[in-house]
């Protein structure tokens, strides 16, 4: 979507963000039908495809922006109306999955998952990622690659069927690499392990 559908929770951002004055919402909610205690605004336009992003602590919105022209997107609003007044872009092309656990940001392209060491506040990567996985599935539909981190620490990758159906000869095991990145550093050889060719494969981010 050309626009960031951000504030669709704007009460989770309302939260955590140190606002200046509270953000005031859209009439029409941004064209969004709502339920009660929810109102809607929007944070930026015209960033790209996005489908998903994350919150960091101080307030500042992380889009990952699929297609050519994509990559990451960091939205910050300093006069606290709810609206981004600086963009950042940065990337190694376009992706679809992103997120933040302890000190790295994750972002997912369609075969592969990189990271960036990162503190809170800055704009843009000190440096180049690194490569937490690579080799993924990229095949006709269901390319992108969604993840989060989970509560056990482990990073999870979705692997979608190159089809909306599943003969028999894309139902065959394969096997995807597993590493396990220190917390610092570079990273040591991958691994593999057997995994189903569709479905979740997990990563430990420790």
């Amino acid at each position: 979507m050309s626009r960031v559908l951000v504030a669709a929770l704007a009460a989770l951002l309302v939260a955590s963000t140190p606002q200046v004055r509270k953000p005031v919402c859209a009439p029409d909610n941004a064209g969004l039908t709502l339920p009660p205690g929810f109102c809607a605004l929007v944070v930026a336009e015209s960033i790209g495809p996005s489908r998903h992003m994350v919150v960091l602590e101080n307030g500042d919105l992380l889009v990952a922006v699929s297609g050519p022209r994509g990559g990451v997107r960091l939205l910050r609003d300093t006069t606290g109306d709810g609206k981004a007044d600086v963009v950042s872009a940065f990337g190694v092309g376009g992706g679809t999955g992103i997120a933040f656990g302890g000190e790295y940001l994750y972002f997912a392209t369609n075969d592969a998952v990189v990271r960036w060491h990162w503190n809170i506040g800055q704009l843009a990567p000190n440096g180049g990622p690194d490569t937490v996985v690579s080799g993924l599935t990229d095949r006709r539909q269901h390319a992108a690659k969604s993840i989060v981190i989970g509560s056990d620490g482990m990073l999870y990758v979705n692997i979608g069927a190159p089809s909306n159906s599943m003969p028999q000869a894309c139902a065959t095991p394969s096997r995807w690499p597993w590493i396990r990145p220190p917390a610092r550093s570079s990273l040591p050889s991958m691994g593999a392990i057997s995994s189903p060719r569709t479905g979740p494969s997990s990563i430990p981010t420790r």
